[in-house]
């Protein structure tokens, strides 16, 4: 592999993270783009996270603060507070 991240962030402009959880799950957990997905060492060690990318992340606001206190969470593993973001629909981690 060319790249292969510790940490993968999706938060695709346009879609809330419903819709970002259910695409990725169809598009990126099934079919042919497993096989080469499933050696990203992020998805080997569950690191793979879906944010609100159509509110914190694609429009020009005070919301992307929030947005980067997203990122600080995630990448500084601060991941006991999951069930709270997850309440608040910021951000989930993805299951395989």
């Amino acid at each position: 592999l060319d790249y292969d991240p510790d940490v993968i962030i999706l938060a695709p402009c346009g879609f809330g993270i419903e819709r970002c959880v259910k695409d990725a799950k169809t598009i990126l957990y099934k079919g042919e783009h497993f096989k080469w997905w499933s050696k990203l060492r992020a998805v080997q060690g569950n690191q793979v996270f879906a944010a609100d990318g159509n509110q914190y992340f694609s429009r020009p606001s005070p919301r992307l603060v929030e947005g980067i206190e997203i990122l600080a969470d995630i990448l500084h593993h601060h991941h006991e507070e999951t069930e709270r973001e997850a309440a608040s629909k910021r951000w989930v981690r993805l299951k395989v």
